[in-house]
């Protein structure tokens, strides 16, 4: 009978153990789970931290094809044909003059745009800005024609009204594989590029384009 007691304490002891080994592997899951569901919370806010929401402004009214959606498009307020038209001016001129109609309003556009970007700061928010997500990235696409832009009256209205609200940095696009052909051509761009960084005195980029392409005809080439 003693053995039997004892084997009997022995058992208990063992179930007594297990229950603890039990409740310990218990509470290390729950730990563990916590452990996991903080770390889903952290990665879910940190994918829509990193959704960037861009907006598109396009300035060229003698575009017939804008391969984004622009926002506000200034081929919906001026009719850069139509201008032609009334002025009798050429391609460079009507570009001007549908800039300067376009300049005459562009105070309502920075309106625009501080709204989107700085609705969460104001208190006057309206339901409907209130629920569009704030904006990080505003492209502006301007003509071509680098004389009609950067030289122009509307050109400077334009670039000093979005500097003075928010941070503009200026990108020049150029293409490469005209540039490597002619070092003159190379040479035209960068007093381009010049130019425009000591008119407007503002931060500037140069953008190479086209440069796989560029590598591809020498290849076939070779």
């Amino acid at each position: 009978m003693s053995q039997l007691y004892k084997s009997l304490d022995i058992w208990e002891d063992g179930d007594e153990e297990e229950e603890d080994d039990n409740s310990d592997e218990n509470g290390k899951s729950e730990r563990n789970n916590d452990q996991n569901n903080k770390e889903e919370d952290e990665d879910k806010d940190e994918t829509e931290d990193k959704k960037k929401v861009g907006y598109f402004i396009n300035l060229d009214p003698a575009t017939k094809m804008v391969p984004y959606g622009a926002s506000i498009d200034i081929r919906d307020t001026v009719d850069y044909k139509e201008v032609m038209k009334q002025h009798n001016l050429g391609p460079n001129g009507a570009i001007m003059t549908s800039l300067n109609l376009f300049a005459t309003k562009f105070d309502q556009v920075i309106s625009i745009l501080e709204n989107r970007c700085f609705d969460n700061t104001t208190a006057t928010a309206t339901k409907e800005t209130s629920a569009k997500s704030p904006i990080d990235t505003i492209l502006v696409d301007t003509p071509g024609q680098i004389e009609a832009f950067t030289w122009s009256a509307s050109g400077t209205i334009i670039t000093e009204g979005l500097a003075t609200s928010f941070p503009t940095v200026l990108a020049y696009i150029i293409d490469t594989p005209r540039c490597a052909a002619s070092p003159h051509t190379f040479m035209s761009n960068m007093l381009y590029a010049c130019s425009m960084l000591y008119r407007t005195k503002l931060p500037l980029i140069i953008i190479l384009i086209r440069l796989m392409l560029y590598h591809v005809h020498l290849l076939l080439i070779g």
